[in-house]
């Protein structure tokens, strides 16, 4: 579990950087009976700011924040 967190935050640093979310490609169905917006396409981000969560087994949870820097600042 620790590694699938590790390359879920270099994908998403990477979102960031590139400005694009990722589309969750071969879904089909949702297996919830709430909508949920789940992208087919990958779509323009426009915010620099990314939230990424873990919950694990055992109570194991944490969250983390990332963060674009603005050369300019």
């Amino acid at each position: 579990m620790g590694a699938a967190g590790v390359i879920e935050t270099v994908l998403s640093a990477n979102a960031l950087q590139k400005q694009i979310l990722p589309a969750s490609y071969g879904y089909k169905v949702s297996g919830t009976p709430v909508p949920v917006n789940v992208p087919v396409d990958n779509l323009k981000l426009s915010g620099n700011l990314c939230v990424k969560t873990a919950s694990g087994f055992g109570g194991c949870n944490a969250s983390l924040l990332l963060s674009t820097i603005n050369k300019n600042d």
